[in-house]
């Protein structure tokens, strides 16, 4: 799924991906993390993403919440 992403945008750096549901999972290099009403959220793993260890660092530290 990654190598398909990425051949599909030649020449970007990074390409995020989505689910069938149409929800943003996470990039082909990082975990995504975007601030909504002044909190850093993450999507679930359940949204079909890798739980990244970064991302499960944050997640413990409470610095992001899904």
């Amino acid at each position: 799924v990654y190598e398909r992403a990425k051949q599909g945008a030649p020449g970007a750096g990074d390409v995020l991906l989505w689910n069938l549901r149409g929800e943003v999972t996470e990039s082909t290099l990082a975990n995504v993390v975007v601030e909504l009403d002044g909190r850093r959220v993450t999507p679930p793993v359940s949204c079909g993403l890798l739980a990244g260890t970064c991302r499960a660092a944050l997640l413990s530290a409470g610095a992001v919440v899904e």
